[in-house]
């Protein structure tokens, strides 16, 4: 079994595993960097630690709550991938959920190749799927960096 957090860009319910995420926090405030690519919406302090603001939506293409001023933000482990302190936006937070193994299913091969490779495996839950992201290949420097060229 495996611990999920889920969460919505616009109308797509995602996920990603639970021992990643150091925390979620809700009604925070960032400063927007000069001259940062599209996908960083800029730093926050979060109890004397700055954390990098990433746009998630922009990142793997999925349409934001336009009405949602998005100001809840998912907050990864410090040793993840051994980066800085990094988070991202979310339009709604969802539920812990338990999935088993055997529940991860592979990508359809209709998925958009702009989308997929973000997207690591889908679960059908009783009322949507569940789309969970490849974190490792979202926030690899060469794949941010190839994003603007």
């Amino acid at each position: 079994m495996k611990k999920v957090l889920t969460f919505y860009l616009g109308q797509t319910l995602f996920g990603i595993e639970l021992d990643l995420v150091k925390e979620i926090t809700r009604n925070i405030e960032y400063t927007s960097v000069f001259g940062a690519k599209n996908y960083i919406k800029g730093l926050m302090n979060l109890r004397g630690n700055i954390i990098t603001i990433f746009d998630l939506s922009a990142i793997v293409g999925e349409e934001c709550n336009k009405e949602n001023i998005r100001t809840k933000c998912v907050v990864l482990k410090s040793n993840f991938e051994d980066s800085d302190n990094i988070g991202f936006l979310v339009d709604k937070t969802g539920e812990v959920i338990d999935v088993k193994e055997e529940d991860f299913c592979e990508l359809p091969q209709n998925t958009g190749e702009s989308k997929g490779k973000y997207i690591s495996s889908v679960i059908n839950l009783e009322k949507e799927f569940l789309r969970m992201l490849n974190l490792r290949r979202i926030y690899n420097i060469e794949t941010l960096e190839g994003m603007n060229k």
